[in-house]
């Protein structure tokens, strides 16, 4: 499997922020199948739900018949996701990792600043001394934690180098990253610095960018594309599903947008990560209902994969969302903290996992095929 080509399935403009199955984040047991059918699942019962709905308040005669289905239909739900939730949190974990998670509240807008870089620095180191005192097995950071270009420039990095080797504790942090191409024009990669204690620095660049936020559509192809405006980053796009390991145990990051995106999730579960980390910056998306529905994104990652995730948001909703999608920890917008959690290791690897939105495919198929048949039918 090509676990080095994104996933464009639905093309470029896809906003999955739209799914069916936020809805429901907050009736667990109602979402449960998601590690069989994905998102597709939950949005093809609330279509039956509706279907009996309507039909309950159409027909009079038989309303009492379909008030009995549409019951029917959420109880049914109801016990079988209890029973899958109690099977996930009874299944053996053999090993956990304790994070200590950092949510800085530092306003985006003002970090790059030339008069806030300093005290930006000095705030994320003593967030990050904090962090070392509850010895955790890693430290992380949100994405763009600190206002520089953390693999070039050696006296931002060095300092960060120096704790992680003398405690021997990892840290993950967001960067943004600069390289030349093989023509020797520089391209721009929102990514992750991953700080290994008395060993090199690893990275991950950013695989699913935003569109018209941290690129120009179809500006790979029509390279003057990225001459237009829009107030975006022009960044170029990773191609590397990367794993980090933390001894003998692997995981892998996800840089805000791309936890929207569950074809890209589980390819890095597919590469062998046993559990996720997100990093996020929130606010851009200001006093509205966006940081809510980015942190409940995360709920249905852990679902469909069985995998914990432990998210790091700048300004937003940090936390930690066990297998089932239950929400171990939570912290509040506009909230700075440092707090360490333990986070259980899964090794299931769902169906979901292993072979994607088939439900949603099939049942694309079938409606095409469906269309065709009546079309040669008026004929």
């Amino acid at each position: 499997m090509d676990f080095h080509r994104v996933d464009t399935q639905f093309g470029t403009f896809r906003f999955p922020w739209i799914d069916l199955a936020l809805t429901q984040t907050h009736f667990l047991p109602l979402i449960q199948m998601m590690d069989v059918t994905g998102s597709s699942g939950v949005s093809f019962w609330i279509m039956i739900l509706n279907v009996l709905l309507y039909l309950c308040f159409k027909s009079i005669d038989s309303r009492k018949k379909y008030s009995i289905y549409a019951i029917g239909l959420i109880l049914l739900l109801w016990v079988f996701g209890l029973m899958k939730i109690n099977s996930i949190e009874n299944v053996p974990v053999n090993n956990s990792i304790q994070v200590a998670i950092t949510q800085p509240n530092v306003d985006p807008n003002e970090k790059w600043e030339r008069g806030n870089r300093e005290p930006t620095f000095i705030l994320m180191h003593t967030l990050l001394d904090k962090a070392i005192n509850m010895s955790p097995d890693l430290i992380l950071w949100p994405e763009t934690a600190l206002p520089s270009y953390l693999r070039l420039s050696d006296s931002d990095r060095r300092p960060l180098q120096k704790k992680v080797d003398s405690f021997n504790i990892p840290l993950l942090s967001g960067t943004i990253d600069k390289k030349l191409s093989k023509q020797g024009f520089p391209l721009y990669f929102n990514g992750s610095i991953y700080f290994q204690p008395n060993k090199p620095s690893e990275f991950y660049h950013k695989v699913k960018l935003v569109p018209f936020a941290e690129y120009v559509p179809l500006s790979d192809n029509f390279p003057k594309l990225s001459e237009l405006n829009f107030g975006q980053g022009n960044f170029t796009r990773g191609n590397e599903f990367t794993l980090f390991s933390i001894g003998d145990e692997y995981f892998s990051n996800l840089i805000c947008y791309e936890s929207s995106l569950p074809d890209v999730v589980r390819k890095f579960v597919m590469r062998g990560a046993k559990f996720l980390t997100i990093q996020a910056n929130d606010g851009w998306l200001g006093n509205t209902s966006g940081p809510s529905q980015h942190f409940e994104l995360a709920i249905l990652r852990a679902i469909e994969n069985r995998r914990s995730i432990v998210r790091s948001a700048n300004t937003g909703i940090s936390g930690v969302i066990t297998p089932s999608g239950k929400v171990k920890v939570q912290k509040n917008i506009g909230e700075r903290s440092v707090f360490m959690e333990s986070v259980p290791l899964f090794e299931i690897n769902t169906f979901y996992t292993k072979y994607g939105n088939i439900l949603g495919k099939w049942s694309s198929i079938i409606i095409v095929l469906l269309l065709g048949v009546l079309i040669w039918l008026k004929k």
